[in-house]
Formats: C-alpha cells, sequence, structure tokens
C-alpha cells in the first residue's frame, strides 16, 4: 500500500508535467511563427521583381498587334538606329527578370550574412526594375506606328523608371530581416591593451576610413560618412589585432563583407593591406550571439588596446 508521503507527489506530479511541457510548446510555437514570418519576408525582393517584370511583358505581349515588327530599341540622338522583334524584347525582359529573381533567392541562404543579403538583394531587385519600366513605356509609344523608324524617343521615361527601381531596391532591402549571428567567435588576432586609459574621444584614420572611439560608442565610418556603424562600448566584447590582405580575405577593396575563411561573416572597411582593427561585439541575439566589424587604420594596435582599455574601465 503506498505511504502517505507518495501521495501528494502523485497528486501534484501531473499538474507540475504539464505546466512545464505548456511553456515550452508556447515559446517554440512564437519562436517558430517569428521564423515562419522571416522566410516569407525573405520571398519579397523576388516576388517583387516577378511581378513588375511579369507585369511589363504581359502589357508588350497585349500591345502586340498594334506594335511594329521590328520595334526601335536603340536611339542616337533622336533617330531610331537599333531595332529587335517583339518577341526579342520580350525574351530580353524575361532572361532580365529571371536572372532578378534567381539573385534575390540568394537571401534565403542563411550562411550569407544579413546585410549582404539586404545589398544583393537590392541591387538585383533595382537592376530588373529599372530595365523593365524603362522598356515596357518605350516600347509601347510605338504603338499604331508602321515603321519602327518613325518611334520618338521619349527621355521623360528615364525619371519613373528611376523612381520605381529605387523605391524596389527599397522594398527589397527593408524586407531582408536582420537576424543574430548565433555564434561565438573566438579570437583570430591579438587581443592588446593599452597601458593607459585613453581620454575620448579619439580617431583613427585608414584609406576611406575613420574609426573613432568616445565614451559610449566605437564608431567605424566610411565612403565619405555614407556608412556609419556605432557599437555601444557595453556591447563590446573585445578589440583584436589582425593582419588583412583585402584581395586574398575579402575579394577586394572598399566595404567588404567576409564570405570564407576567418573572416567570415565580418563587415568592415579594407581599403589596404595591412594591421587592422577587429571588434567583436554582442548583437540582437544576447551573449551568446557576436558580430565583427573591421577597419584597417593607421596604428591598430593602439587602437584596439585604447579599446580594451576602455571597455575594461567602465
Amino acid at each position: 500500500m503506498p505511504s502517505a508521503s507518495r501521495r501528494p507527489w502523485r497528486r501534484t506530479w501531473p499538474v507540475a508535467a504539464i505546466s512545464a511541457v505548456r511553456r515550452p510548446r508556447s515559446a517554440t510555437a512564437s519562436w517558430r511563427w517569428s521564423e515562419t514570418i522571416d522566410r516569407l519576408r525573405l520571398l519579397i525582393p523576388a516576388l517583387l521583381t516577378l511581378a513588375v517584370g511579369g507585369a511589363g511583358i504581359a502589357c508588350i505581349r497585349t500591345w502586340r498587334a498594334d506594335l511594329p515588327d521590328p520595334v526601335a530599341t536603340h536611339w542616337s540622338g533622336r533617330t531610331p538606329d537599333g531595332f529587335d522583334s517583339v518577341d526579342g524584347v520580350v525574351t530580353i525582359l524575361a532572361v532580365v527578370t529571371g536572372l532578378g529573381v534567381a539573385v534575390c533567392l540568394i537571401t534565403l541562404i542563411r550562411a550569407v550574412p544579413s546585410l549582404a543579403q539586404r545589398l544583393t538583394a537590392g541591387i538585383a531587385c533595382w537592376t530588373a526594375v529599372f530595365v523593365v519600366v524603362l522598356m515596357t513605356p518605350v516600347i509601347g509609344a510605338q504603338r499604331g506606328l508602321v515603321d519602327a523608324a518613325e518611334a520618338p524617343l521619349r527621355f521623360w521615361v528615364i525619371l519613373p523608371a528611376l523612381v520605381a527601381a529605387s523605391l524596389a531596391a527599397g522594398a527589397a532591402g527593408w524586407a531582408v530581416p536582420s537576424r543574430p549571428s548565433g555564434r561565438v567567435h573566438d579570437p583570430i588576432g591579438e587581443v592588446p591593451t593599452a597601458a593607459e586609459v585613453p581620454v575620448p574621444p579619439v580617431d583613427w584614420h585608414g584609406r576611406g576610413v575613420r574609426l573613432r572611439l568616445d565614451r559610449e560608442t566605437v564608431e567605424f565610418r566610411g565612403l565619405g560618412g555614407l556608412i556609419r556603424i556605432r557599437i555601444p562600448l557595453e556591447k563590446v566584447v573585445r578589440a583584436e589585432v589582425v593582419r588583412v590582405d583585402p584581395f586574398a580575405d575579402f575579394g577586394g577593396w572598399g566595404y567588404r563583407i567576409g564570405a570564407f575563411g576567418r573572416f567570415r561573416g565580418v563587415k568592415g572597411f579594407v581599403g589596404r593591406r595591412g594591421e587592422a582593427v577587429l571588434v567583436v561585439h554582442t548583437d540582437a541575439g544576447g551573449p551568446g550571439s557576436q558580430a565583427r566589424e573591421i577597419a584597417v587604420v593607421d596604428d591598430a594596435r593602439a587602437a584596439a588596446g585604447a579599446i580594451n582599455a576602455l571597455r575594461a574601465h567602465r
């Protein structure tokens, strides 16, 4: 016969077990729903490109009976000097749209950093939309003509094409969500510390970049101020000194995103070969999720040491 001391355990165990199971299920369901929304957002650039391209192709095919064949596709001044068949124009727009959609689908690859996904989707969407929105009214203006040599050139169509392409690129970039890296990075270089705590603000300069340290933030600024990365000092994990070869490590010069090797996922300014400051900091994922920014600057060792010293002094 069971003892009295076991009865309370038997009564309370199912309640405790159900409560313990329900909480993770709720959290898991919420996480899965958020993950689903993010995945659906990743499809927006490709769907937007496909919608605009499909609309342009549909318009030209609808106008086919009213268009001369061939149609004018290029002008020298105001005189047409390049022609193509209607089917040829439709094929070109279909290829441009297809390539744009294919490139936009790179955003579905999780290994690609979110900033690279945004840039890729934005550029692909901009290019495809610009070509389609430019060509569609140019072809439409030739309806009713017997000879495409009489086709007028309307320069104003460039403006709506630029506006539409820029809006589409902005929407594509917005649609790609930021996501935490979910990774903790081990040091890949030396982690120096300055002998004395610097008196901020302090600046270090490189080719096309300025690194500024003040009492609250570490700021990377480059491309004439077009790109600014501000990292709260409280989120800085450490600053390292690493040696960088722009072409071998990043595939080129300027503002780059590492795609492979020890700099995979690293973002920053690599204007020349030499020592760089690599700042490791926590991102939106919390302590267990880190991002890395880099800049090749003069006296990178002093810059990394100053960041570490000021961080430790806080």
